[in-house]
């Protein structure tokens, strides 16, 4: 079996700088990772993070019937990046080097290089609201990052998860009845309508007045 040759300890003037870094090494030497805990548990602000090969674990069974848990692979790979004390370094540290499996044949296999970064999910966002097509938006990533794994079924989800979160749980047609610009526009509708019937009103009695004024105008000359 081939070893996977694990990413060298580094400093880091980010944690995303290090992360980036692990990211970049485990797709071209065939393995994934996966975040298993990060500290302080109780705060928005991490100092350290603790990774596992993305496969490890157990996984519990969603069987209605059989309710077993699967262990998947018991890989020792492990790493931590943390923030060094007294300063605003991070340090990427290999702890387990160790795998008990090859390489991947291809990075695709690994859904932490399929996950959207911030620039990405913007773009696809911004893309998808100008009606722009998911072939044409996978052109524009792979412009920005030519590197990229994002594949267009990612793309289709991006896309579902923005649609989903516009709805905000009403159907499309409810949306756009209720969008500020169509609430306008109706009213503009109703108002636009209730003036051409004042106006068709006060035509009519215009009309109506005018003839009892030529009945009565006749009828006195016939005296």
């Amino acid at each position: 079996m081939e070893d996977i040759t694990p990413p060298p300890d580094g400093l880091y003037a980010s944690y995303e700088e290090a992360r980036n870094a692990l990211k970049s090494h485990g797709t071209q030497h065939g393995y994934g990772f996966r975040i298993w805990k990060s500290i302080p548990h109780n705060s928005d602000v991490k100092t350290r993070y603790y990774y596992l090969y993305d496969q490890s674990g157990t996984y519990q069974s969603k069987a209605m019937i059989l309710r077993t848990s699967t262990r998947i692979i018991e890989c020792p790979f492990k790493l931590v990046i943390f923030k060094i004390k007294d300063n605003d370094q991070w340090k990427l540290e290999v702890q387990d080097k160790h795998h008990n499996h090859g390489p991947s044949l291809n990075p695709t296999a690994h859904n932490v290089y399929h996950r959207r970064t911030l620039a990405q999910k913007d773009i696809i966002k911004s893309m998808t609201h100008a009606g722009v097509r998911p072939i044409q938006i996978m052109a524009a990533l792979q412009k920005e990052d030519p590197d990229t794994l994002v594949s267009a079924t990612d793309i289709r989800s991006e896309r579902k998860a923005i649609r989903e979160k516009h709805l905000n749980g009403r159907s499309p047609i409810e949306t756009s009845i209720y969008r500020p610009s169509s609430l306008q526009a109706s009213a503009s509708s109703i108002m636009r309508h209730k003036q051409t019937t004042i106006g068709q009103s006060q035509t009519s009695s215009s009309r109506q007045g005018h003839q009892n004024h030529a009945c009565l105008s006749a009828i006195r000359r016939m005296r």
